[in-house]
């Protein structure tokens, strides 16, 4: 008798796992604010501020068709730790940067690594949960990225207020990172391709 079975045991563990997870995604909105601190002590001009706050949508924007390709077709999991780690080091770098160039170039690299969270969310939920359960999922990474500025914003202004705005990068960057030790020891490697590349056959 043939049956589908989603993921396996330790999928929804891991699937928790993205709530932290995405209130990490508030990198690419709340580490705009550092800049306009940042801006003044490099001396940036209001249009340079502007340009380095949408600098991150850009590249977003314009990844998310390849971020989707990509999540379609090889392992969501590790695709997604590696959009993590890059986004997290780009938040790190901009610790370093020395003027209006280097900002430039860690907000375009945000942007980019962070374009494959969504499409790798709606990927994982959907291995992850079958379809009646995945509205709670859904609202419990949204609950997430919303959790994130919030938490941030205060965190954020604490941190530059006591260290300045070098400390707040390297701090989150650093952060970030240390998540990914406990994603990439739960959960499945995988999800199967095919049948809408959320489900997994097994005959009994």
């Amino acid at each position: 008798m043939g049956g589908v079975q989603y993921a396996h045991e330790a999928a929804p563990v891991r699937f928790c796992c993205a709530f932290p997870s995405g209130s990490t995604t508030w990198t690419g909105e709340i580490s705009g604010s550092p800049h306009q601190c940042c801006g003044q002590k490099l001396g940036l001009t209001p249009g340079q501020l502007g340009v380095l706050l949408s600098a991150f949508f850009w590249t977003y924007s314009l990844m998310q068709p390849l971020a989707g390709w990509l999540v379609d077709r090889y392992d969501v999991y590790r695709l997604y730790a590696a959009g993590f780690a890059l986004w997290s080091v780009a938040v790190a770098a901009g610790g370093l940067a020395g003027g209006f160039g280097s900002l430039l170039v860690t907000r375009l690299i945000l942007g980019a690594g962070e374009s494959l969270a969504y499409p790798a969310y709606s990927r994982m939920l959907a291995g992850a949960f079958p379809e009646g359960r995945r509205g709670f999922a859904n609202a419990m990474l949204d609950a997430g990225t919303k959790a994130g500025p919030a938490l941030g914003t205060l965190l954020g202004a604490l941190v530059i207020s006591h260290w300045g705005w070098r400390p707040f990068f390297f701090v989150m960057g650093a952060a970030s990172l240390l998540w990914l030790a406990p994603w990439n020891e739960s959960g499945p490697r995988a999800i199967p391709c095919g049948a809408g590349g959320s489900r997994r056959r097994s005959e009994t």
